[in-house]
């Protein structure tokens, strides 16, 4: 039965929060594409006329994924409070009901895993997806053409995506939960 509830509440609550969970798909599909760039054909490309400027370039992706994160914190925490608040009485009746907080804590934990792990699979999909259109039209602009195109999937970009968000979210989690879980039942 808890695990059931779960998942109606981790299903239910991504189509009734489509923008919720496209903001998540899309902040994980531009993270991916920002690192994997270093593995683009272009960038390659470019390396060899303008390696010091592309060099300059990737020395600044480490503040450019800081600032990432940290503008993504703030939108996760505010979509996250959202959602929270919507479904707080939701969480009274649970209380009221003999649930303890713990417990509810980890009914939380677990929508939110199962939620970022669809969206952290389908945002690395089409994060990849369309860094190689981005790819192959750079390629094509800049008159290297397909034929010389190969395929790119860059598993150090998928690993820093996945931690970064994962630690976004689970941040942002024990925030609110602590400040959902330290109010009166009304």
């Amino acid at each position: 039965m808890f695990y059931k509830l779960i998942l109606q509440n981790a299903k239910r609550s991504r189509q009734e929060n489509l923008i919720y969970f496209g903001t998540l798909i899309t902040a994980v599909a531009s993270f991916y594409m920002v690192l994997s760039l270093e593995r683009q054909d272009v960038v390659l490309f470019l390396k060899d006329f303008e390696s010091e400027a592309v060099g300059k370039l990737f020395s600044l992706m480490p503040i450019l994924y800081l600032f990432a994160l940290f503008l993504l914190f703030f939108l996760i925490l505010f979509a996250n409070n959202y959602q929270l608040e919507r479904r707080s009485k939701e969480f009274g009746v649970y209380m009221l009901l003999g649930m303890r907080k713990n417990r509810l804590f980890l009914i939380l934990v677990a929508e939110s895993t199962m939620t970022s792990a669809v969206a952290l699979v389908s945002g690395i999909g089409i994060g990849a997806l369309l860094a190689e259109l981005l790819s192959l039209t750079t390629s094509r602009l800049i008159g290297q053409g397909i034929i010389g195109h190969q395929l790119s999937f860059s598993i150090q970009a998928t690993i820093y995506t996945t931690i970064g968000f994962l630690f976004i979210q689970t941040l942002a989690l024990f925030l609110l939960s602590g400040k959902l879980f330290n109010r009166d039942l009304y």
